[in-house]
C-alpha cells in the first residue's frame, strides 16, 4: 500500500477495483444498492479471504458455489459425520452463525455443487453467475485467486473471470477483487500469498476489535478448525484481479495434492478449454 497521505497516493488514478478497496480500507459501508458479491467455493472461505471487511458490506449477495460437503464418504467420516448430508448441513449451519455475526442481511445463495466437484460444471457455473449478477444488478465481486491450492478455488474464479466476459459481451462491466488463500511454492503450502502478478497488492492490518471478529468467524466455522491452521487473523489482502490464462495451470504450473490425487494435474486445461469452448459457442 501506498502510504497515507503521501503525494504518490494524492496523484494516483484509481481503477474501479483500487478505488473500492481503497474505500474499505477507510471504513466505509456498501449498503442497498452498492451492487457487491461476494463468491467463494466453501462456507468458511468468506471468512478466511474478507473477514473483516464483511460488516461493511452487510447487504452483499453471498454466494457460494458447493454445498461444502464432498461425496467421498472419508472426507466426512473422518470428521466425525454420519452422512454427507449431515456434514453439509453442518456447514450450512456454521456459515449462518458467521454471517450473523458480521450482520449480513443480503440474499445467501448455495449452488449446491458437491465439494470438490466445481471443476465439472464451469461453463454451467459461469452461465449461473452472469444471469445472477444480471438479475441483481451486481458490478463489484469479491473471490479466489486464481492459485492452484483448491481446484474448487480456481474453478469458482473461473467461473467469476467468465461471467465477467459474458456481461461484458452484453455490454456490462464486472470489476473483481481477489483474496489469496493458499497456494503451494516449492511444494510447501503457503497462506495467504499472491502469486506474482502485474497489479497492486494491499495487504491490510486489521485493527485489534478485527481481529477478535475475524477469530469469531473462525471460532464459528467448527468443523473446519484445521483449516483455518497458520491462517491470519492479523492481516487481509485484497487486489485487483489480474487477467488469466484459464487454459494453463494456475501459479506457474505448481499445484496441490488436491489437483494431483483427483487427476486434474493433466485434465484441468482440457476442462477449462472445453468450457471456454462451450461458452464461446453460446
Amino acid at each position: 500500500m501506498h502510504p497515507e497521505g503521501s503525494q504518490e497516493k494524492r496523484d494516483r488514478v484509481l481503477s474501479p477495483a483500487n478505488e473500492f478497496i481503497e474505500r474499505l480500507i477507510r471504513g466505509e459501508s456498501f449498503e442497498r444498492g452498492a451492487g457487491v458479491a461476494v463468491v467463494v467455493a466453501h462456507q468458511d472461505d468468506e471468512s478466511i479471504a474478507f473477514g473483516a471487511q464483511l460488516p461493511k458490506l452487510p447487504e452483499a449477495l453471498m454466494v457460494h458455489v458447493t454445498d461444502g460437503a464432498p461425496n467421498d464418504e472419508k472426507e466426512w467420516k473422518g470428521k466425525g459425520f454420519k452422512s454427507k448430508e449431515d456434514y453439509a448441513e453442518t456447514r450450512r449451519r456454521e456459515l449462518t452463525d458467521a454471517l450473523n455475526i458480521v450482520g449480513h442481511s443480503g440474499e445467501r445463495v448455495s449452488l449446491g455443487i458437491p465439494d470438490q466437484g466445481a471443476s465439472a460444471v464451469l461453463a454451467q457455473t459461469a452461465k449461473r453467475l452472469a444471469d445472477m449478477f444480471r438479475a441483481q444488478g451486481i458490478h463489484t465481486v469479491l473471490t479466489h485467486a486464481y492459485e492452484g491450492g483448491h481446484p474448487d478455488h480456481d474453478a469458482t474464479a473461473f467461473a467469476v473471470h467468465a461471467a465477467q466476459k459474458i456481461i461484458e459481451k452484453e455490454g456490462g462491466t464486472l470489476t473483481i477483487i481477489e483474496a489469496p488463500l493458499y497456494r503451494p511454492v516449492d511444494g510447501v503450502s503457503t497462506k495467504q500469498s499472491f502469486a506474482p502478478a502485474d497489479t497492486e497488492t494491499y495487504m491490510i492490518p486489521l485493527t485489534v476489535d478485527q481481529q477478535e471478529l475475524k477469530q469469531k468467524l473462525y471460532d464459528a466455522h467448527g468443523s473446519q478448525r484445521d483449516a483455518f491452521a497458520e491462517m491470519s487473523t492479523r492481516h487481509e489482502w485484497l487486489r485487483e484481479a489480474p487477467p488469466y490464462s484459464f487454459t494453463e495451470l494456475p501459479n506457474n504450473g505448481q499445484v496441490s495434492r488436491l489437483y494431483r490425487e483427483a487427476g486434474l494435474d493433466t485434465e484441468w486445461t482440457n476442462r477449462t478449454s472445453t468450457a471456454l469452448e462451450e461458452l464461446s459457442s453460446s
